[in-house]
């Protein structure tokens, strides 16, 4: 049996068990999903539609991460693939991730740019992610004299605070010409492992520093898509749970961390693992006001599959040559560089 399909039959198995444990110890409550489902549509429909929105500004934080790299592709091409890439990441088993895929789709399109391509991708989940810690950042800074008073809170606030200022710090140092030179950061990737690849990605990521305004506009575009998200999860939450009184500040700290925790790739779109993450977080942060914090995840997650629908239809209609260039992919990966 392929190495893939272990690592896809552990994900799915992973989710799948969480998954029960939270039916069956009755934290996941499947039939209150269908009653909101069919009573709170007009709330379901709104956050459906947002995380359309959500999807088409991260089209365009991409397409301006690949510009800075030279590389330029149609909008079409682009939703296309961010499209199947969000399908690829939910529902189709492999090793071979969302993200893999458009980065090598454009790679295979733009042979003399691959390092830069990859780079472009590596780069869109980085911005992402920083982006949702500036929001939540935002958010405990705003609110700290309320949010002080809750230990849990508290604790909650100091660990965002402390990973955007990480973030800030690894980010800088990467980025200055002077630590590179004095570290001399290319001389030390050639001498490793697949060195001249990681060089060259090391000069691509390098390349954004030389465009600072198109990096900080990404960043602000996510910081608005992760603004965007938090509010699918209010809606959320008060068609789960209408007669709600949580503050917005506490749903802008614990939603981008129940988000982080979704993005951990441990299970198929982190499916059971974000439920999990988020049943803690509103519980922990509300003092067991709102106890249902995997429902209210999991109604997040219906709104989100939705558009996996017109990734399906991508995908099926371009299959040949998606095929052909997972092939080429799949060879490109068993031959030494």
């Amino acid at each position: 049996m392929k190495k893939s399909t272990l690592i896809s039959i552990a994900k799915y198995s992973v989710a799948a068990l969480i998954l029960l444990y939270m039916v069956l110890s009755d934290t996941l409550k499947l039939g209150l999903l269908g009653k909101t489902l069919s009573r709170e549509w007009p709330l379901i429909l709104i956050s459906t539609l947002i995380f359309f929105v959500v999807l088409n500004i991260g089209i365009v934080r991409w397409m301006l991460l690949l510009r800075a790299q030279s590389i330029r592709i149609s909008f079409g091409d682009a939703a296309r693939l961010t499209f199947i890439g969000h399908f690829w990441n939910l529902a189709v088993p492999g090793a071979v991730g969302g993200d893999v895929f458009k980065a090598y789709y454009v790679a295979n399109s733009f042979p003399d740019l691959k390092h830069e391509a990859l780079t472009t991708v590596v780069i869109d989940r980085i911005v992402g992610l920083f982006g949702l810690f500036v929001l939540a950042s935002i958010a405990v800074l705003s609110f700290w004299p309320r949010l002080a008073d809750i230990p849990s809170m508290k604790i909650l606030a100091c660990f965002v605070l402390g990973i955007l200022a990480a973030a800030l710090l690894g980010s800088t140092l990467f980025l200055s010409h002077w630590v590179r030179k004095f570290f001399k950061v290319e001389s030390i990737l050639v001498k490793l492992p697949l060195g001249a690849h990681l060089a060259r990605i090391g000069e691509a990521i390098h390349v954004y520093r030389d465009h600072l305004p198109t990096l900080i506009g990404t960043v602000l575009v996510s910081i608005f898509c992760h603004s965007s998200l938090v509010v699918m999860i209010i809606l959320c939450t008060y068609a789960t749970v209408p007669d709600v009184s949580t503050t917005l500040s506490t749903f802008f700290v614990v939603g981008p961390l129940g988000l982080f925790a979704n993005a951990v790739p441990l299970t198929p779109g982190g499916l059971g693992v974000g439920e999990t993450a988020f049943q803690e977080l509103m519980s922990t942060a509300t003092r067991d006001e709102i106890t249902d914090g995997g429902n209210i995840f999991l109604l997040w997650r219906v709104c989100a599959y939705v558009w996996m629908i017109p990734g399906l239809y991508f995908y099926l209609r371009g299959r040949g040559q998606i095929q052909q260039t997972l092939k080429e992919q799949a060879q490109d990966t068993e031959t030494p560089a």
